[in-house]
């Protein structure tokens, strides 16, 4: 039984990771580069715009702040107008999961309750952050989730305007 009150400890924490990324799947499978590409309204995110952020986000939180590897995000770039392809941004997440995986395996109770100290490059006014890897993983998965659920639901707006 799952004690739903206490702080997940590694192997919860490898556990949400992968039910939120087969959500995340799941909310993008079938998806049609159209699809990819609609956005709503002129001023809203495509879905292709929140899986590449999507992907930015677990890279800048699990890689970089709690894994300690190299930054590799242009986090305004995500929500650029563009058109995007399912098959990069599928290779994109694959990327970004196996890699999170790993630094998610490597885990102990003394890594979760470190502190890290560090800044968000696209919002240097802000200054520097600090949060415990804990919190940054967890931070990450909740993110994920939200964006996922934004995906359903365009998803659903894109079929309703197909039906007009």
């Amino acid at each position: 039984m799952t004690n739903r009150n206490s702080k997940p400890g590694k192997d919860g924490i490898m556990q949400f990771h992968e039910r939120i990324h087969l959500l995340l799947e799941k909310s993008i499978e079938g998806l049609e580069d159209p699809e990819l590409n609609w956005r709503p309204s002129p001023n809203s995110n495509s879905i292709g715009n929140l899986i590449k952020h999507i992907a930015g986000s677990a890279s800048f939180w699990i890689l970089y702040v709690a894994g300690g590897l190299e930054l590799n995000r242009d986090r305004p770039a995500e929500f650029e107008l563009k058109e995007f392809r399912m098959v990069d941004l599928r290779v994109e997440l694959n990327t970004v999961k196996a890699q999170s995986d790993r630094v998610l395996t490597g885990l102990t109770d003394e890594i979760l309750a470190q502190s890290k100290t560090f800044d968000m490059p696209w919002a240097p006014s802000e200054g520097v952050h600090q949060a415990t890897v804990h919190w940054c993983i967890m931070h990450a998965i909740e993110h994920t989730s939200g964006h996922t659920g934004q995906i359903f639901y365009i998803r659903k707006m894109y079929a309703d305007s197909k039906m007009e």
